[in-house]
């Protein structure tokens, strides 16, 4: 399942069988899924364990200028607003991102701070880059991926977005849920990998029913 392994060739089969045309968008719609959920995974993980205080909010703190001592409520100000300031500059300075810019700019900064906690490894965050690369074709070359040959939703990337997930997570929910460490990191599943694991049982047996034979 390469992508663009050849030069633009239309493919009969991909176009004109509702059958392939179908398991094509099912695929890709499955993939640009997976991956924004390893994304929002990754980098809101790491925002939410370097900034671990809620984001305040300011105005309403403000209200309460006027109404108690200066100093009560300056040590209310500073609790809240002051700390949540100063664990977003923490955060840009550990994870080398700006916090506005996280979502657009923060998965690779994200992926190399978890490298630094020694959860994922230098051919984790390679394979990662990968994994979008291969999402950002599909997303922007959608109409050739249903028509063209050489270029197909890569199974083996899928998997691989599950196989990561199971490596971030039980970190993230240990600090979240505070799971005592003798708990193994395999019981420990979140909402996104169930939903991944079971679509991906559903899809994988769907393509073997449909060929006759194992994946």
């Amino acid at each position: 399942m390469k992508e663009n392994a050849e030069p633009f060739t239309l493919d009969a089969n991909k176009f004109l069988n509702p059958e392939t045309m179908r398991i094509n968008l099912l695929l890709s719609s499955l993939y640009l899924a997976a991956y924004e959920i390893l994304k929002a995974t990754i980098i809101e993980g790491v925002k939410k364990t370097v900034i671990y205080l809620p984001e305040p909010n300011e105005n309403a703190i403000l209200t309460l200028k006027g109404t108690m001592p200066a100093d009560e409520f300056q040590a209310i100000y500073d609790a809240n607003i002051t700390l949540y300031k100063k664990l977003i500059k923490e955060y840009e300075r550990a994870v080398g991102v700006q916090f506005e810019q996280r979502d657009r700019f923060g998965l690779i900064p994200s992926c190399n701070w978890l490298k630094k906690e020694g959860i994922l490894s230098e051919q984790d965050i390679e394979t990662i880059r990968k994994i979008r690369n291969h999402r950002n074709h599909i997303a922007h070359e959608l109409p050739s991926l249903l028509i063209s040959k050489g270029f197909d939703v890569d199974l083996g990337y899928l998997e691989q977005i599950i196989n990561i997930l199971r490596k971030v997570e039980p970190f993230f929910a240990r600090i979240d849920a505070d799971i005592p460490a003798d708990v193994p990191d395999e019981s420990i599943m979140s909402g996104g990998q169930l939903i991944l694991d079971m679509v991906w049982n559903a899809v994988t047996e769907y393509l073997q029913e449909l060929s006759g034979e194992s994946l």
